[in-house]
């Protein structure tokens, strides 16, 4: 979810335009809502560490 809501605010920013590169691995907009999706993800894991628990 984190990931593609990179993208949404990608496109508010004018950044998307539909080119195919756009959505290929190690592009630029891949590697940030990848990125940015992994920090919100490592946040929410030390907030809440009891996700880990089995």
């Amino acid at each position: 979810m984190a990931h593609e809501l990179v993208h949404h605010k990608q496109n508010e920013r004018g950044e998307l335009t539909g080119r195919q590169e756009e959505g290929e691995d190690g592009s630029p907009w891949e590697d940030e809502a990848n990125s940015k999706a992994g920090e919100i993800v490592r946040k929410f894991g030390k907030e809440n560490p009891e996700i880990y628990d089995i």
